[in-house]
């Protein structure tokens, strides 16, 4: 029977005109899987799987697809071997024989991955038998294997068993499957079940040709019985280990939040199951309290949700919030007694005794207790959480009674005092020691109703995006250099006229160039150098319209060298601006937050209007004179810089920003002549644009498993940079490097080639980044790093498609 969500999927497509409506949730420890034994052959030569797929379990080889015998499968290689250099790619075998396996790490579990496998071996070219596609982007890496020989016969399309989630072996996966086709005696493309949108994202459609004799669909509608084929085929499949509780509303079109495999802390495998819903903590497993992030940073909103208690063995279950901003010392603490240890928000014990209840919060480290928190919970019990971050306030509940009087729909009775957003962004919260919780985010029927006006977690919920196209703001091209002028077009979904370029040679030791459209064509400035602005008719030529144009410069243009092009939409050609106390020449794009800003200072205490209408949180000067390239950073002192030139730590300068923050017109220069230059300024102008960008700090563990930085999107684009110790300005796109694990960076400081970084970068993820390494310049422990990040696509939100895992 299906569960009463229909009336909240309108609109939940994001502009695809196509909604799924239910996933099959797919929990190994309850040898959950499909199966079926074709009665007959079909094609065994041609064949296509597409599937939509929300991963839980990124530590195991795991199947998606496969014949119980003869070793015909579809998997995600979870660990390193078999010829493959990553964890978590894609694993193809045929006949038994490796033929397949992607060097990408796909360990997004906050979204949907679109995966697609074609086969046709009669094809005469070996690498086309075997097509691998995810998200739309074709899959080249075989490892160490090959191609099955032409006109091989599959064991695919024949009288073996056929397994959905269970592989040849007892091996069962954690993930969420949703519209799963299998197409007999067709080898197709994902233009048969996907189209980007509007806004550059790939989106799910019906599919509308013919399925052939073995060919499927399974869309999950029938949550007595989930393996029936919908195709009209027939062909259902038997469900094992399922039960009607895993038929989801959690789809491609409608994510829902669950429990962050990435960013959780302390936790071992096997902690988080259940579609990541489910938190486990035996005190066997480790000493310690273990601590569980939660998918996505929330300033504002209403949203409820519930965790039911499953056990409560060793130390009762926390619920709750933590702080992700603001004056937070951590992200997520590590809870030690009464302290609170650095972490900034409200837990709730849920036990069985009188002390249950003690809220921990705020910057001050200390317990604070207020109301009656003297209920206690029993085992099966259900904690309720109300979150009103528009009014900084949340509400605590047992079993459909608020506690203390609460009532969140009015605002009204005793609840907890957040601090104040959105300089504080919130996150769901989850301990456990030697206990566990059930947690529902609204993905399945609540076990009571919500508050008026409280909305579950979902990304068609989230606040609709500013700019739902990140693409039609900035870009990243690449290009080869051919010695004689050249256009280099922009090959995102939208194009726009670049106002500020920067260029950089990946194959050769160059400097940067960096071009802006105040200061006009042939004149650049090199982030790596102390000179000031070079004039070359050889250099950037032309801001086009989609495009950009170089003359024969050598270190944008070398005959056969390789090169990265970033590029930011401004406001076009500078008009004056008036606002500061020195007259500027601004050039602002204030719906992206971006702005180019150039004067001629005074050497004394100023201030100069940038043109953004809010304050700008990301600041790179450079003077037209021989001298370093201040930096303002959100995250610093207002007394405090750093110099993108260098690598240099941190410095004190109290008369670089006058000692005053930037507002929302005007930023403030002192008496330095670093940011106040008689010979002429120029500045690169940042305003965070929830969903676009994001400028932010944290802290390093000096582990392979660091910190996730939540940015509410997509990043296209990371800058890093290490402030209480040397180290290089790191510079990491996705074009560059298109895998999520991205190893491969330039330094801004310098004009060494692209550096392989030895220690697997960043995740770079659906929802944001995390640290995959123990490098002194990005996770060193204990270190302090700032950041900025601008987007391809936004995570979700009203209106806007969810982001894809990546």
């Amino acid at each position: 029977m299906a569960l009463p969500y229909t009336s909240i999927l309108a609109g939940a497509s994001g502009q695809s005109g196509y909604t799924i409506p239910y996933s099959c949730r797919f929990v190994s420890g309850n040898s959950a899987y499909l199966n079926r034994t074709p009665p007959g052959t079909g094609d065994r030569q041609k064949w296509t799987l597409s599937a939509w797929v929300k991963k839980c379990d990124i530590t195991n080889l795991r199947d998606l697809f496969c014949t119980a015998t003869s070793g015909d499968r579809i998997a995600y290689f979870n660990s390193t071997g078999g010829g493959f250099t990553a964890a978590c790619g894609i694993y193809i075998e045929i006949n038994n024989a490796q033929i397949f396996g992607s060097a990408a790490s796909f360990r997004d579990t906050s979204a949907w991955y679109h995966i697609v496998v074609a086969a046709d071996t009669t094809q005469v070219t070996a690498a086309n038998r075997v097509r691998v596609y995810v998200n739309n982007v074709q899959m080249f890496d075989i490892g160490t294997n090959s191609m099955p020989a032409q006109n091989t016969n599959c064991t695919f399309n024949t009288t073996v068993e056929h397994r959905i989630n269970r592989g040849p072996a007892s091996n069962y996966n954690d993930q969420y499957i949703s519209n799963f086709y299998w197409i007999d005696g067709q080898q197709l493309t994902p233009s048969s079940f996907g189209q980007t949108n509007t806004s550059g994202v790939w989106v799910p459609k019906a599919y509308s040709g013919a399925y052939g004799t073995n060919g499927f669909l399974m869309e999950f509608l029938n949550s007595a019985a989930l393996g029936t084929d919908t195709s009209g085929n027939g062909n259902t499949f038997t469900s094992n280990g399922l039960v009607a509780g895993d038929q989801m509303t959690d789809t491609p079109t409608l994510n829902y939040c669950n429990i962050g495999v990435l960013n959780q802390i302390g936790s071992a495998a096997g902690d988080i199951t259940f579609g990541n819903l489910k938190s486990l903590h035996s005190a066997a497993v480790s000493a310690g309290f273990k601590q569980l992030g939660s998918w996505e940073d929330l300033t504002s909103g209403k949203w409820y949700w519930e965790a039911q208690i499953l056990s409560q063995n060793f130390q009762y279950p926390y619920v709750g919030v933590v702080s992700t901003g603001g004056g937070a010392t951590k992200k997520y603490g590590n809870y030690s007694g009464s302290s609170g240890a650095n972490w900034s928000g409200w837990g709730w014990e849920v036990g069985a005794t009188i002390s249950s209840g003690l809220s921990y919060g705020d910057t001050t480290n200390t317990t604070t207790t207020a109301g009656d928190w003297s209920t206690t919970y029993a085992v099966n019990d259900y904690a309720m959480v109300a979150l009103d971050l528009d009014n900084n306030k949340i509400y605590f509940g047992k079993n459909g009674t608020w506690l203390d009087s609460g009532n969140p729909a009015a605002g009204t009775g005793y609840a907890g005092s957040l601090l104040n957003s959105p300089t504080y962004a919130y996150t769901p919260y989850f301990g456990n020691y030697g206990s566990s919780l059930m947690l529902n985010f609204g993905s399945t029927a609540f076990a009571y109703t919500p508050p008026t006006g409280f909305s579950r977690l979902r990304t068609a919920n989230l606040p609709a995006p500013a700019i739902k196209d990140g693409s039609a703001h900035f870009q990243t091209a690449l290009h080869t250099g051919t010695g004689s002028a050249l256009t280099i077009n922009q090959s995102g979904n939208s194009t726009f006229t670049s106002d500020f370029v920067w260029t950089k040679g990946r194959s050769g030791a160059t400097n940067h160039v960096l071009s802006n459209v105040i200061s006009g064509t042939g004149k650049y400035l090199s982030s790596n150098a102390t000179t000031a602005e070079t004039t070359d008719a050889q250099a950037l030529t032309a801001f086009g319209a989609g495009s950009i144009s170089y003359g024969t410069l050598a270190a944008a243009n070398t005959n056969a060298a390789t090169y990265v092009d970033w590029m930011w939409k401004g406001g076009g050609a500078g008009v004056s601006n008036t606002s500061g106390s020195i007259t500027s020449t601004v050039s602002a794009n204030t719906t992206a937050g971006i702005s180019i800003v150039k004067w001629t200072g005074t050497a004394a205490n100023a201030t100069v209007g940038h043109g953004l209408g809010v304050a700008p949180k990301f600041m790179i000067l450079k003077p037209n004179a021989v001298t370093e390239w201040p930096v303002y950073h959100g995250s610093l002192a207002n007394t405090e810089y750093t110099a993108l030139n260098t690598t240099a730590a941190k410095a004190t300068g109290a008369t670089y920003w006058n000692s005053t923050t930037p507002a929302s017109s005007v930023f403030s220069i002192g008496s330095s002549t670093n940011t106040n230059n008689t010979l002429g300024m120029i500045a690169y102008c940042f305003a965070e644009v929830a969903g676009f960008s994001k400028f932010g700090a944290y802290t390093g563990n000096g582990s392979a498993d660091g910190p996730f930085i939540c940015t509410g999107f997509k990043p296209a684009f990371i800058i890093v940079k290490r402030t209480d110790s040397t180290s290089d300005w790191r510079i990491y796109d996705t074009t560059m490097r298109t895998y999520n694990v991205n190893d491969r960076y330039l330094a801004a400081n310098g004009p060494d080639l692209e550096a392989a970084g030895g220690d697997n970068g960043f995740d770079i993820v659906s929802n944001g980044f995390k640290s995959r390494n123990s490098s002194v310049g990005t996770n060193a422990s204990g270190g302090t790093m700032i950041y900025a990040a601008f987007a391809s696509n936004p995570f979700g939100g009203i209106g806007a498609a969810p982001a894809t895992a990546r």
